[in-house]
Order: C-alpha cells, then structure tokens, then sequence
C-alpha cells in the first residue's frame, strides 16, 4: 500500500525527471526517476521513462532489466513489449526482438507502430515478403497510415520495383500533401528509374514544404552528380552536412563529390568524418586508402594495406575491386574483394528469365560504355569498330555516360551500325532493350571503373557477356561468362582465379593507328635539362606507392645527371613526392612534374624521355602503349595479377621482352644499366622502330580478325548447347 506522501514524492521526482529528459540531461533524468520508483515502484510511466533514459545513456543492460521488471508488473501492456523489442533491436537480437513485435501486436491488433517497427525489422535484415505483408496489413488496419505507404514504397524501391514504389509513395502524398518525406522518397525512386528532371521537381517540393530538410538536399546532390553539376552538388551536400552533422551517409557523398572535383584533402577530411560516426561503412577504407594514394599521401601505407587484406580474406565489405588491383598483387583477394562487392550492389537477377536462341544472319554485338569520348578506352577501341567485319557482324553501341559531342565520339558515332543513348534508361530497361534486340555477345567495357553499370550484366544483357578493357582482373560476378586476355596476361595456372572462361587471344589490347602527335615539344618546355637522361612515368598517381618510390630514388642515386619526370594530378602529388624524395636524400629538382594535357599534347611530351619506369602491382595499360607508339621504352616488372601484367603483354607483342622484368632488383639493375649504356638503350630504340609496324601490337586488322574468331567461336559453342570453356585463338 503507498501512502498518499510517497505518491506525491513519487510524482514529483518523476516531473522533475520528465523536465531533464526533454532537456537532455539523461544522467539527471535517471536520479529523478529512480526516486520516484524508491516511492512507487509500480507507476508504468516511470519504468517507461527511465527505460529510454538508459537508452540514451547507452545503458542498455540496465534498460533491459527495468523494461522485464515493467513486464513482471503489467504483462499485458503491449507497449512494454514493443519496447522490450525496440531494445533487442539495439543489440542485434533479431529472434527475440520478432517475439517481442509478435506479442506486442496480438496484445493490441490495433498497435500501428509494432507493425511499422516489425516491418522495419524484416526490411533489414532482408525479409521483404514479409515486410511487404505486415505493411499490407497495417493499411488494411488504417487506409490512411502515411508512413506504412513511404515504407512499402521504399522496400519495392530497394527490391527494383519500380513502378510500385511510385504507386505507394504517391499514395502517401495524397493522404498527407504535405508529407515532405514522401516527396523526398518519390525522388529516390525517380532517380532510380533514371527520371533525374522529375527527380528533382520532387525535391523541390520537399525542401519547400520543409527547408531544413537535410535527407532532400543529400539527395538532391547525388542528383546533380549524376547529371554532371558538380558544382551545384556540392553546395547541396554541405547544407546536408550542416543540417545532419551526426550523418555518416551524408559526410560519405560529400567525399565522394569533393573527389570528383579534385579536393581531395577535403574529400579524404569527409571520408574520415564519415568513419568516425559510422566505424562499419560499407567499403569506405579501401576508398580512403585510394584517396590518400591520389596524393601520394603514404602514411601508414603498410599497416592500412595488410588490414585490408585481412578484412577482404574475411569477407568484410571493406573496399571497391577496382582500389584493390593497385594495392594487392594476390589473385585471391582481387576476386573476392569482387565477389564480395558485386554480390552486395549488383547480384545475379533472374527476373527476366532466360533469353531464346536468335535466328540473326549476323552474329550481334553489344558493346557497352559510359566512356564513348574523349577516354582511354575510346582511344583504344576507335579504329577496331570501324574495321570490324560488316558481312559476319552487326555492331550495335549501348552509351549511357555523360553526352560530351566530343572529337572522339562524333568518330565513334559513325563505327557502329546502331548507336543508343541508354543513360536515361534503368539497368533492367537496358537489358530488356538488349534482348528485344537480339544482341548475341554483350562485351562489357568499363568492368567496375567508374560510372559503371554492371547491374545491366545482372539482368543478362545477352545470351553471352564478355568483359574486356575496362577492368583488368576478375569480375566473379557470376554473370560475366568470358574474359579476353593472353598468355602472358593469365598464365594456365592463374585460371582458377577468374569466375570467366578465358579467352585467349595472341595478344590483349586493341590499339589505334589513327593516333595524333601534336607539334614537337622541347625539353626546355618542361624545365627538363637538355643533357640529362629522363627517366619519367606518366601512371596515374594512385598507381605510385612507396616501394616503387624507393627504387626510383635508389635509381636516380645511381645515374648521375638523371631526372624523374612524373604525371601529377594535382598539388598534393607533388607537395609530398618532394617530401618523400627529400627523406631519400634525393634533391628535390631532380623530380620534374607534369601536368594534364591534351592527348596529342601528351603524347609529343612523351617523346622528350630516355626510359619509362613501370609502376607496380598496377602497370600502365594505354599508357605503355602510348609510349611504345612514339618510341619511348617502357621497363616493367611483371607480378601475378592481371593488372601488374599489363605492360608485360604489351611488350611481348612488340618483341621486346629484354624490358619484362620479374623482381624488384632486376628492374632497378636494368634501369640503371639502360641509363649508364646509351649503346644498349640506342639499340632498344631502334628494335622499337622497327618492329612497331612489323609486330602485333598495333597491328588492328589482325587484332579485329583474331576477335571476331573469338566471337565466331563462343557464339558456335552456345548455338550447339554447350557450356563456356577456355578458348585460344591463335594467328594463322
């Protein structure tokens, strides 16, 4: 029995604890509130205030023994039992917190929330069906329940429904014309379906019913990414910043935009800010990692790499495939840093089932690109699209980058028989298009880089998907059935780290005869000493790292008058670069940077070195060819993965393969050799010559014969029911 003074106790201590609670002083609350129990210990109020303050305080033990001592008390008070299953939640305790939602709901049938948070529940941990039909019920329950509508529109979003997504969500929004979350959401879901105008009039109206609405600017700014206005994109995501400064999403794409304007400092200051709030974010280290090797920023390199490795060998979403292939030269952990990534943005969907035989005349083929422009993939694969075979095959180009009516892609424009701009179309609408046109071979050209659409691939594009030139290792998507490569390339033994079939071919990389050299440059143009031998690579700069870096300095030790001439990308390059070569004890004027230029520009400028050094695990792909093609020796040291044997492939199609090196102190001896023994070097150059003409490399009529076999054979095999298998092709 409680006196009538404890009762007055226990309700004052229990407003005073009401009072700090709603001003956020939870260490009070909690003193306020358990004097109040020491009075009354049976009021339901009080338990299920001091529960949330121990929610708050991250008490989430002693929260779970008030919440069973308020169940001990009230064992059919339903609202107990959403709590208690709010708190498993917390702790990841799925099983029990389904219980908890499940006696919640048969307390009260009416309890509208057990069944949003259950939904909830089922939607995170992948259940959709049945997340889908505790919302259907919960409507039934009430018709005009706004957020079971944003709920299901958000699931049929994430499962790829489209088009029901929109039907629920603008459901929402003529129940409550001013829901902005709905607005905001409609907007996802636009943007998704590729509708970026209509998109963006969504958020409009969401931000105008609610201003400080910082999800609606975020989205807004992947908006504007997408549809290339960077600019606008970041003015967007800093308000999101602002507005949401507990938001490791938020801080993420405002990485991810200062990235694509080349502040990388900030981007890598956003990148950490996003960790910090978030330790777990999906693929955000290995992202970190590439920024900081953008600027040759190599603190902790060793360390940061070897947990890396560790984390991919356990399966962790801990970075993008394409980061990998420049910091790890073990096949193992590229494919499952690709299997890994794949099957969590782009899995394998059966949706639209299996495709029929065709009965074309001419076998079709699908190639598909973000990059028909000014690109290094185009400057590849230009002249091999116009010379392709018109009498054997119908050439069909599916574009879905930024339209840049570019030199390159009015060239590119006339090389295909059908050329359709796909970029408003969603990945599942591009597959259909591909069916309905009965493209036999969809060759996949940009792989995991960026802008990429390998849900187009998920969907089967084709009866057959090839990946070529875009990403150089293993997709282990299980949808790319071949890969193009050579001998050198993937050697028999590395099969067993490609999901693909290989295909082999004599040689790897298609080349353009077609390539400008712009007017003749001078060393004295780039502050270059006329006398000096110029070692210089001109690798993007993530492909640099600190070994790599040591042998070029032991290297300029040993060469007197020698200078590095290295690409720089931006300021940070070149600030830290001369930093690390100055810890070597190397004078820094010896390093001479370069910057973007335009490619017959740079292709001229490649011509005022003696030697190009290789970087290693990631050799140079276009790069190396470019050099070949004006003359320019490329010495490469060769690794097991796909990318680190790149330059290798190149070399031995031009017969010259006394530049392949296999260890570190063998490329470090011959640069040095080649450098102190200009007879030798002399002699390199002029097999160059002579042999740029009279050898593979850049011959691409006998490239596109040795293709089109390929495509003639794979396209055999399928039509007689066979499984893809391991093809070489070899020269007449």
């Amino acid at each position: 029995m409680i006196n009538q003074n404890n009762q007055k106790k226990a309700k004052h201590y229990f407003e005073e604890g009401i009072k700090f609670l709603g001003n956020k002083n939870y260490e009070m609350a909690e003193v306020n509130f358990l004097k109040s129990l020491n009075n009354q210990p049976k009021r339901l109020s009080t338990l299920s205030n001091l529960f949330f303050t121990f929610i708050n305080l991250k008490k989430f033990k002693d929260a779970d023994n008030i919440i069973d001592v308020a169940i001990s008390f009230f064992p059919n008070e339903a609202e107990l039992y959403f709590n208690k299953a709010y708190l498993l939640e917390l702790n990841n305790n799925t099983t029990a917190a389904i219980d908890n939602y499940n006696i919640a709901i048969k307390l009260n049938p009416r309890y509208y929330e057990a069944y949003l948070n259950y939904a909830s529940l089922l939607d995170k941990i992948g259940n959709y069906d049945e997340a889908i039909k505790k919302l259907l019920i919960l409507i039934s329950i009430n018709p005009i329940y706004t957020d079971a509508f944003i709920n299901l529109g958000l699931i049929f979003n994430k499962i790829k429904n489209f088009q029901k997504a929109v039907i629920f969500l603008e459901k929402a929004i003529e129940i409550k014309r001013d829901s902005y979350e709905a607005f905001n959401n409609l907007a996802i879901v636009l943007f998704n379906m590729r509708d970026f105008n209509k998109a963006l009039k969504n958020i409009e109206i969401s931000l105008k019913i609610n201003k400080n609405y910082g999800l609606a600017y975020m989205n807004r700014s992947l908006i504007y990414k997408e549809i290339d206005r960077p600019h606008d994109a970041l003015a967007d995501i800093q308000m999101a910043t602002t507005l949401m400064p507990d938001s490791s999403e938020a801080y993420y794409n405002q990485g991810c935009i200062y990235a694509d304007l080349n502040f990388l400092d900030l981007a890598l200051s956003s990148f950490c800010k996003a960790k910090q709030l978030s330790p777990n974010y999906d693929f955000l280290p290995g992202i970190m990692i590439n920024m900081k090797m953008r600027m040759c920023k190599w603190n902790d390199y060793e360390k940061e790499i070897n947990v890396l490795n560790i984390e991919i060998q356990n399966k962790k979403k801990c970075s993008p495939s394409f980061e990998i292939l420049s910091l790890v030269d073990d096949l193992k952990i590229q494919y499952t840093a690709s299997e890994t990534y794949l099957s969590n943005y782009y899995p394998v969907n059966t949706s639209l089932g299996t495709i029929p035989l065709s009965n074309n005349k001419k076998i079709k083929i699908g190639y598909f690109s973000g990059d028909f422009r000014e690109h290094a993939l185009s400057y590849l694969i230009a002249e091999l699209l116009e010379i392709h075979d018109r009498k054997k095959f119908y050439i069909i180009g599916f574009t879905f980058g930024i339209f840049e009516n570019d030199l390159m892609f009015q060239r590119l424009s006339k090389c295909f028989d059908n050329l359709i701009d796909v970029s408003s179309k969603t990945d599942k609408q591009v597959a259909e298009i591909s069916r309905s046109l009965e493209v036999d071979i969809a060759v996949d050209l940009m792989g995991l880089t960026r802008k990429s659409r390998c849900g187009i691939f998920s969907y089967r594009a084709a009866p057959l998907q090839t990946s070529y030139l875009g990403f150089l290792g293993t997709m282990a998507s299980g949808y790319h059935d071949y890969i193009f490569a050579d001998k050198v390339l993937i050697p028999n033994h590395n099969q067993k780290y490609f999901s693909e079939k290989i295909i082999y071919l004599p040689t790897y990389q298609v080349n353009d005869t077609k390539k400008l050299i712009s007017k003749h440059f001078t060393r004295g143009d780039f502050d270059l000493p006329q006398d000096a031998f110029v070692f210089c690579c001109f690798n993007n700069n993530y492909k640099f790292n600190p070994l790599v870096f040591d042998i070029w300095m032991f290297i300029l030790k040993s060469v007197p008058n020698s200078v590095l001439f290295l690409y720089a990308e931006n300021k940070f390059v070149k600030e830290n670069l001369k930093a690390e070569a100055a810890n070597r004890c190397i004078d820094v004027g010896r390093l001479k940077f370069g910057d973007f230029m335009s490619r017959p520009e740079y292709l001229s400028r490649l011509k005022l070195a003696d030697l190009f050094l290789d970087t290693f695990p990631y050799s140079a792909g276009v790069t190396c060819s470019d050099a070949l093609w004006v003359g320019l020796p490329v010495l490469t040291c060769t690794g097991q993965s796909f990318a680190s044997r790149m330059s290798a492939s190149l070399l031995e199609a031009i017969e010259i393969p006394e530049l392949i090196t296999n260890q570190h102190y063998e490329y470090q001896a011959t640069a040095i050799e080649l450098a102190l023994n200009p007879s030798k070097l002399l002699l390199i150059k002029q097999k160059l010559s002579s042999n740029r003409f009279s050898t593979q490399l850049f011959n691409t009529p006998k490239f596109a014969n040795n293709i089109e076999k390929a495509y003639e054979k794979i396209h055999s095999k399928y039509r007689a029911g066979l499984r893809p298998e391991d093809i070489y092709i070899e020269d007449n």
